[in-house]
């Protein structure tokens, strides 16, 4: 009997993340982290397929683009090969067809623009969460709008080829590729679960394990197995253990040293042992999030949730008003900004932690943010209508206080007189189109849902040239108006225990 081929997949997704927060780990830990777990593959020749989320590759591009050069290597040698997904790692079955065939393009996209990855070398797509839906999806992933004209192949749980779903079919489940009845051509990669438990192997029953699911596909007369999880795990960053690089090191050497297990990536392994038949890939997910957390198969669990039901509104409306200016064809720039905005604002749509019990903070922020998407279609109008001066007092986001408008042919200028008086946006036209050139709406803000409060760790303010001390400071409207070919507001400070108490701004 010939050797069987492992792929190991790693998932690395998070935010547009920074440095400094005081609930969780950085981006310089997390990539500290992954360097080491990619090091070794490197050092050792083992082979992967990786997958990085689109937020994850740009903020990899903002604060340490010197990264990217550690995977361009690990590509020309052969080692690594890139795995597809949406860009902001929304549940795919929930969202409209054009919504996550624009997802994918972005995604396909970053990869070229900062790995030099032409779109149709990637072939494999990381459905996240795993949330599966045939009809749903196969026309999506397939579709010869995307980039790299449509995937070929899907990670799936390997529970979704059988019938049942009980724990035991999930960890033996998934040792043959096939080719998903009604996919239009997609095929299947089944992922066991086992393999998620025990790799990279903590106790001494994780490495019996490991060589009894071995056992058990070569008894199944399988060819291939799977692992896909997330890269945190092995880097042993965020919640994880961190002895995990040296656990997984140990692994990497029993992998080396068996002549009956060969890692290969997996668009090889796929080459080598293709896919066995037809059959349904029932919708689902994996039996964790489905059955135990609570999220259900289709994943409603979560998304109908009555504490996720302002959330599901905020996307609404921020959706149907960037739906309603693509219609209008307004200013191309910034309808594709705020669309991108609305990527991210999906992201880990609705997922809730600690086993299923509350909506995630880091959830709710980002979709409590979509509504910056508002703002960026209001400049968009402005400069479509081509007006003279105006300075006006409007609620602008749906946020429930009124901003404050500051514009003209050229400026759209946006200030929060609730929020330390300062310029949360600035929109500039240019010959090119309009730009955000001060602004912070795509980010989680430390898991803070307001829109324009100032973000105090790390400081990562929305918005610019705010008061040094007075960050919090509430001011009040004394004048916003237009005429005599000027447009002027005049804000004065009603902090009570500011030193800036009773101070005037105009502008």
């Amino acid at each position: 009997m010939g050797a069987l081929s492992l792929v190991l997949v790693h998932h690395a997704n998070q935010y547009l993340i920074t440095d400094g927060y005081d609930n969780r780990e950085g981006l310089s830990d997390l990539l500290d982290g992954y360097r080491a777990i990619l090091a070794q593959h490197e050092e050792s020749g083992v082979p992967l397929s990786l997958h990085l989320s689109g937020t994850l590759v740009e903020a990899i591009a903002w604060h340490r683009p010197q990264f990217f050069g550690l995977l361009r290597r690990l590509r020309a040698r052969g080692l690594l090969e890139l795995v597809g997904g949406p860009y902001g790692e929304n549940i795919m079955p929930l969202f409209a067809p054009d919504f996550n065939l624009r997802q994918l393009n972005e995604q396909l996209w970053l990869y070229g623009r900062h790995l030099g990855c032409p779109p149709d070398q990637i072939r494999a797509c990381w459905v996240p969460e795993r949330v599966w839906n045939t009809p749903r999806l196969a026309p999506v992933l397939t579709s010869p709008r995307l980039l790299n004209g449509g995937y070929s192949y899907v990670l799936l749980g390997g529970e979704l080829s059988t019938a049942g779903g009980q724990e035991q079919q999930v960890a033996d489940a998934g040792h043959h590729a096939w080719v998903i009845a009604g996919g239009r051509g997609l095929v299947a990669v089944p992922v066991p679960a086992g393999l998620r438990y025990w790799i990279p192997p903590a106790r001494p029953v994780h490495w019996e394990q490991l060589e009894a699911v071995v056992g058990r596909c070569r008894a199944a007369g399988g060819k291939m197995l799977v692992y896909a999880d997330d890269l945190e795990k092995a880097a042993g960053v965020g919640p994880w253990d961190p002895a995990g690089p040296g656990r997984y090191r140990a692994f990497l050497n029993w992998l080396k040293g068996r002549g009956d297990l060969i890692p290969r990536r997996l668009s090889d392994a796929l080459t080598r042992h293709p896919p066995s038949g037809v059959r349904p890939a029932r919708p689902g997910t994996y039996f964790e999030l489905a059955h135990r957390w609570g999220a259900g198969d289709d994943y409603r669990g979560w998304w109908d949730h009555p504490d996720w039901a302002p959330y599901r509104r905020y996307f609404s409306l921020a959706e149907e008003v960037v739906r309603s200016a693509s219609r209008a064809k307004l200013d191309r720039r910034l309808v594709d900004l705020a669309w991108k905005h609305l990527m991210a604002s999906t992201y880990e749509t609705a997922w809730r932690w600690r086993n299923g019990q509350e909506a995630a903070p880091w959830a709710r922020a980002l979709a409590s943010h979509a509504r910056a998407a508002l703002v960026i279609i209001a400049a968009a109008r402005w400069f479509g209508a081509a007006r003279g001066l105006a300075a006006v007092a409007a609620d602008l986001d749906a946020g429930g206080q009124d901003e404050l408008v500051l514009a003209n042919r050229q400026v759209y200028a946006v200030l929060s007189p609730e929020n330390g008086g300062r310029p949360i946006y600035l929109f500039w036209q240019t010959a090119g189109g309009g730009v955000m050139v001060v602004g912070n709406p795509t980010d989680d803000w430390n898991w803070q849902e307001e829109l324009n409060r100032y973000m105090d760790q790390p400081a990562n303010h929305p918005g610019g040239l705010a008061d040094l001390g007075h960050l919090h400071d509430r001011w009040v409207v004394r004048r916003c108006r237009t005429g005599a070919g000027q447009a002027a507001i005049e804000l004065v400070n009603t902090e009570p225990a500011s030193s800036l108490w009773g101070a005037t701004k105009r502008v």
